[in-house]
């Protein structure tokens, strides 16, 4: 098989564990000659959980998709796909977001919720992936906001008391 400038390489595909295989010359008119590798891996529910973190900071600062898309050079489309999961983020381009966000790096790796959580919470206890799903919600980020703004902690406590007593009641329902 030749590729576009003209140089010999054997066509070559990945099998579901990622393997990667020669295929045979009598299959190769098969496949489309442009194609050199043909690798794909599924994302995961850790691929979701760093789009949700990236999806919490960019909300968290105003920005939309769109604009952090054009810092990055990429179109928002692919921006949406990072922060639903659907496609993976490479460690560089992570870097890029973090620097885009004015973040350290390490503002989207945290508690890992998929290892920990062997379900041995109680009824009506929210499991850290179902915390972490919320947080990335624009109602979280608005309530955060202004909860933000109340600058006197008996009043900020006295909302803490309020959502709990509101959680349980909702839980013995």
């Amino acid at each position: 098989m030749f590729n576009k400038i003209g140089i010999e390489l054997p066509l070559v595909i990945a099998n579901d564990h990622g393997q990667l295989n020669e295929v045979p010359t009598q299959h190769q008119s098969e496949h489309r000659e442009d194609t050199l590798v043909l690798m794909t891996r599924k994302t995961g529910a850790y691929d979701v959980e760093i789009g949700q973190r990236i999806r919490a900071q960019r909300l968290s600062r105003g920005m939309s998709q769109e604009d952090l898309a054009e810092r990055l050079g990429i179109t928002f489309q692919q921006v949406q796909k990072y922060e639903k999961g659907g496609n993976r983020v490479t460690a560089a381009r992570l870097r890029e977001i973090a620097n885009a966000l004015k973040l350290p790096i390490v503002s989207f790796y945290g508690h890992d919720s998929y290892a920990s959580d062997n379900g041995s919470r109680k009824n009506g206890e929210a499991s850290d992936l179902h915390v972490q799903e919320f947080i990335t919600s624009t109602r979280a980020i608005n309530l955060l906001k202004h909860f933000a703004q109340i600058k006197d902690p008996s009043v900020q406590n006295m909302v803490v008391f309020l959502c709990e007593q509101l959680a349980e009641k909702q839980a013995d329902d």
